[in-house]
């Protein structure tokens, strides 16, 4: 083989030489580039999942949250139901009082009427009890006599003191006997005295006198008209007053030449 042969082996062996390193140098960046970009890409889809699971675990959070808040408004609809029970309980104790209430007020304003019945009925056996006693004291002999009565009082109103008889007789004497009463018995006549003076039939009816002693008072009265009966509507008006307490009342009447003589006698 000739030298020239041998040149164009050797050129020939250094360009392929060549050639497999320039092929293999590109094969081995183009796989490194390629090994770079698939890091790179790795690196990025791990921040992406780092991200990703932060995100989840805020709605993670946010999810806790809104439990936490779903169990504090059930909890809340929870009490709500149980005080609106507890209204419905008291609103129907309230009703049951109620009805209680007007039952109770029903018993009681009955048994308020019956009360009022009773204290009437009361009195007027009080009253009963009192004319029987005075009934039955005018039957008792009395040691007073129609002298001393006449002399009780002026004419002409003397002789209606023989009127009274026995236990009433006595009553009357002792009364008139008493010594002038000017706490109660003072502060009374005045009542009396003011009530025919200032009442619209002062002019026909007279006030001739008055004496209250104790717990009695006796007046006598004139009146010139008794057909007109003004004596009898001033005296029933005098009774309503507030500072009447009388309870028990004897009267007797007699003609006078000109109207019509009264005697009054009361106690409490």
């Amino acid at each position: 083989m000739d030298v020239k042969h041998i040149s164009f082996l050797v050129v020939g062996l250094i360009v392929g030489s060549l050639a497999t390193f320039s092929y293999v140098e590109q094969r081995t960046e183009t796989t490194t580039a390629h090994d770079q970009q698939q890091s790179d890409t790795s690196d990025f889809n791990q921040v992406e999942t780092t991200e990703a699971d932060r995100y989840r675990g805020i709605v993670a959070l946010q999810d806790n949250r809104t439990s936490e808040d779903i169990d504090q408004v059930l909890q809340l609809e929870e009490q709500i139901k149980l005080l609106q029970q507890e209204l419905e309980s008291v609103r129907l104790e309230n009703d049951d009082l109620k009805q209680s209430s007007m039952i109770l007020a029903e018993e009681v304003d009955h048994g308020g009427k019956q009360l009022g019945d009773v204290a009437v009925r009361i009195s007027e056996l009080e009253s009963e009890n009192r004319r029987l006693q005075r009934e039955l004291g005018q039957f008792a002999e009395s040691d007073i006599t129609n002298e001393q009565m006449t002399a009780l009082v002026e004419e002409p109103f003397s002789n209606f003191l023989l009127g009274f008889r026995g236990k009433q007789r006595d009553e009357v004497y002792d009364f008139f006997n008493q010594p002038e009463d000017h706490e109660w018995g003072y502060d009374t006549e005045l009542l009396i005295r003011d009530f025919f003076a200032n009442h619209e039939f002062q002019s026909s009816v007279q006030l001739v006198g008055v004496t209250c002693k104790i717990d009695k008072c006796e007046f006598r009265v004139i009146e010139p008209e008794p057909e007109i009966g003004h004596f009898n509507i001033l005296f029933q008006e005098m009774r309503r007053q507030t500072w009447w307490e009388f309870s028990s009342t004897y009267s007797t009447s007699g003609n006078l030449d000109q109207g019509l003589k009264i005697l009054f006698y009361v106690s409490k």
